[in-house]
């Protein structure tokens, strides 16, 4: 019964919920967004244009004005809905997408928007998108000629030509590539070694750009670079790239099928080195005049907060000084001013307690403690930090001050004087005036008996060891053989031949039972022609009965299979050129009875 009512409490309370949020939604905000992809494209070449709407439930289609030289179809509409427990409430986040097609008939640049939508009384204005169209045609009308360094090429860019130490900077490599298609691996040569502190590499989202009114598709790495030392540092990387080109190579048995060999096995990888045209970057030293004595190192633009706790302490209790920092620069490696030891105070030094530096080392939060412990009933204050730092916008150093922090001090409890007892004796004898502890010890989870052998000295585990040289082994002789067959392509069709014919006799078999003679007879034609091509390496068209029969005969073959094997291609061959055939099922499964009869013979003759 109690199980029943909170079955019935808990969908009473999902219903309620769900309703209150069903009524909610559409006063909640929303928000919306337009977004154009690809925003570069060719006269005839469609682009996709996405109006996407979140926090509705119902949805209004927007109005998109015409604009001349585009064609804009659609929407096609699509909703979706997430839901989710916070708290012990259920939460449903809805979002409607509208996407069109975008078509140009002209070549120029075409802006979309802004538009207004609204929904749920609410109105938004979704900024305008661009949409460059390029025309087919060369726009000079010249025609040259398109060497590779025209296909692709490679860019390199700073965001700043001049920097002080330790002041971050944004390198960004851009590979722009079009009717080549480019593998993933991309390796950078000859970069600075040292006086850097380069962040790992980031990869931007592709885009399009146009050079020279040809469509490029660009790949972007961004990463930040912060110099250690004042200098002029020379950016002249080399690119290496891999141009993906198509290749035709025959096939090699069952695992040559696409299936197996992937999506880009039928492509081999030439490498390609591109080269950037040099860039300089200018780093200053930080200035010596009006720098703070307590400086400790920081460049860039920071906040700096204090929090002393407890503030209500007695003399000799430990205080905790917490310092956090936050902003944009070298906040990794910047230190926090201290509180100094005095007669006053004692003071441990600071150390880091928490660091959150966000992806490309740029900005980040660090907090510092240090423990500080007073002395005596007079350490009323703490004096204030200041935080110095260096801004190389402004060119100048900055300062932060915090403090001073007012404390609380309590007179200390007066501490019961310690009496040491010695050992109490009778007769010179230490005499024992209690039990020691006896820890307890808990239960094994197994026994085990002593005379058990372990686990590594059974038969079993000793017979497992011999599993890897047994691979090994197998794969060693895997390996030989497909280099073997690799070697000799008329081995290779020998053992490929009974594979070649199962085909032909499987569509044999296939027109006895539906009763197709033209079936049997072409898939037992089929699977003779194909067995006796790779069994003797003949070529096409040249497998016929008097080549059969002479390459058999010398082989060893016998005169009963010599003579099956001529009744199955006389068979073939008057259905074949004369269509006069045994069309009778009895003696069509006689005769494919046969067929696999002599072929499985032919396998036993060795040659």
């Amino acid at each position: 019964m109690k199980m029943t009512a909170r079955i019935i409490q808990s969908l009473w309370r999902g219903w309620w919920w769900g309703l209150m949020g069903w009524l909610a939604l559409p006063a909640m905000a929303f928000h919306a967004r337009m977004e154009l992809d690809p925003q570069v494209v060719r006269v005839g070449e469609a682009a996709e244009l996405r109006i996407v709407v979140e926090g509705v439930r119902r949805g209004v289609e927007p109005q998109l004005p015409p604009i001349p030289g585009l064609r804009i179809t659609g929407p096609h509409t699509e909703s979706s809905m997430q839901l989710s427990w916070v708290d012990g409430r259920r939460e449903q986040a809805q979002s409607i997408t509208y996407r069109y097609r975008v078509l140009p008939a002209e070549a120029g640049e075409f802006t979309i928007g802004p538009i207004t939508y609204q929904a749920g009384g609410q109105t938004v204005e979704l900024a305008a998108q661009t949409l460059q169209v390029v025309g087919r045609e060369n726009p000079t009308g010249e025609r040259r000629d398109v060497t590779l360094d025209d296909l692709v090429f490679a860019r390199l860019t700073v965001s700043r030509d001049e920097v002080y130490v330790n002041q971050d900077f944004t390198l960004e490599f851009a590979i722009y590539s079009r009717d080549i298609n480019l593998g993933r691996d991309i390796s950078l040569q000859e970069m600075p070694e040292s006086g850097l502190q380069i962040q790992p590499y980031q990869e931007l989202q592709r885009m399009r750009e146009v050079v020279d009114g040809e469509i490029y598709d660009v790949r972007r790495y961004r990463t930040t670079v912060r110099p250690l030392t004042a200098g002029t540092v020379r950016f002249a990387p080399q690119l290496r790239v891999q141009i993906l080109v198509p290749r035709d190579r025959p096939r090699r048995g069952f695992f040559d099928d696409p299936f197996f060999r992937g999506a880009f096995a039928d492509t081999e990888a030439h490498p390609h080195t591109l080269s950037v045209e040099t860039v300089e970057v200018a780093v200053r030293s930080l200035p010596t005049e009006a720098r703070p004595a307590n400086f400790t190192g920081g460049v860039g633009r920071f906040e700096f907060d204090v929090n002393v706790h407890p503030r209500t302490v007695q003399v000799g209790d430990p205080l905790t000084v917490t310092m956090r920092l936050a902003g944009e620069g070298n906040i990794d490696t910047i230190g926090a001013p201290a509180v100094e030891d005095s007669d006053h105070f004692r003071v441990f030094a600071p150390r880091v307690a928490h660091t959150d530096i966000e992806r490309g080392g740029r900005r980040g939060r660090k907090t510092f403690e240090q423990v500080v412990i007073p002395r005596t009933m007079v350490a009323t204050t703490i004096p204030a930090l200041t935080l110095y730092y260096f801004d190389p916008e402004a060119e100048t150093f900055r300062a932060v001050t915090r403090g001073p922090f007012t404390l609380e001090l309590e007179a200390s409890d007066e501490v019961a004087p310690r009496t040491v007892r010695g050992v109490d004796r009778v007769d010179g004898v230490p005499r024992v005036v209690g039990q020691d502890i006896a820890y307890l010890q808990s239960t094994p989870v197994r026994w085990r008996r002593l005379d058990e052998p372990r686990w590594y000295r059974q038969p079993w585990f000793w017979a497992l060891q011999g599993l890897p040289p047994l691979a090994l082994l197998a794969v060693y002789v895997a390996a030989r053989r497909r280099r073997a067959l690799q070697a000799d392509p008329a081995k290779a069709r020998r053992y490929r031949a009974p594979r070649a014919a199962r085909p032909g006799l499987r569509q044999a078999a296939g027109g006895l039972s539906r009763k197709d003679t033209e079936a049997f007879y072409s898939g037992l034609w089929q699977g003779l022609s194909a067995y006796f091509g790779d069994r003797l390496n003949l070529p096409p068209g040249a497998v016929t009965l008097d080549v059969v029969q002479a390459e058999l005969r010398q082989a060893g073959a016998d005169d009963a299979a010599l003579s099956a094997i001529q009744h199955c291609f006389e068979a073939c061959e008057q259905w074949r050129f004369a269509r006069s055939a045994a069309a009778e099922p009895a003696r069509m499964r006689t005769l494919l009875k046969e067929c696999r009869s002599a072929l499985r013979t032919c396998e036993r003759i060795s040659r």
